[in-house]
């Protein structure tokens, strides 16, 4: 599926779900990707993973997942140490 956003809308579940505890992927994707995000790029990046930590949370919450409340809890976290 394509659509209009900033590239770096398709890091945003690797960032938040992922790369947090495989940081080995990231560096892996980013060296296939062919760049760093930019600084722009980053702040971008955290805002959005932030959005989809709280919606980890919510739904998580809502339907009783610890799954998800892990994963919304450790991005979060995540962020919190940027």
């Amino acid at each position: 599926m394509a659509d209009h956003g900033p590239a770096v809308q398709d890091m945003v579940w690797l960032h938040g779900a992922l790369w947090q505890t495989r940081p080995d992927l990231r560096t892996s994707f980013l060296t296939g990707y062919g760049r760093e995000p930019t600084a722009e790029e980053q702040h971008v990046l955290i805002l959005l993973t932030a959005r989809l930590a709280v919606s980890y949370l919510a739904t998580g919450v809502t339907r009783g997942d610890p799954v998800l409340i892990d994963r919304g809890r450790n991005a979060l976290s995540d962020l919190a140490s940027v």
